[in-house]
């Protein structure tokens, strides 16, 4: 599991997005991870899609450990994140790796 703070107007909010990742190449110093494209919501909930990607990128910040093994390669790729937000406390419960011809993966985003 994986923890990051945020603001307390976030409550009980069932999330799952679907999110493209990448590592940029960082000379020296810190790793540096974006999103590569806008954040696709299987539930959005009450969050903007602004508001969103802001906080999946703090997450990815704050979590490196996480992030790191998402992103061994500086390829980008896509990943389903599921998780809920409470009293501020962003919590990722399962990561998935995106593809395409996965039906068991897409029958159940279908689903939520």
């Amino acid at each position: 599991m994986c923890l990051a703070s945020l603001t307390k107007e976030y409550k009980y909010l069932h999330k799952a997005v679907k999110v493209k990742l990448s590592k940029k190449r960082a000379v020296i110093g810190d790793q540096e991870y974006s999103i590569e494209c806008h954040v696709e919501f299987i539930t959005q909930g009450s969050l903007l899609p602004y508001e969103t990607q802001h906080m999946i990128q703090q997450w990815l910040l704050i979590n490196e450990n996480c992030t790191q093994r998402m992103t061994q390669t500086h390829r980008p790729t896509v990943y389903l994140l599921v998780g809920k937000i409470e009293e501020g406390i962003i919590l990722v419960n399962q990561i998935y790796h995106w593809q395409r011809r996965d039906s068991q993966l897409t029958l159940a985003t279908q689903k939520w």
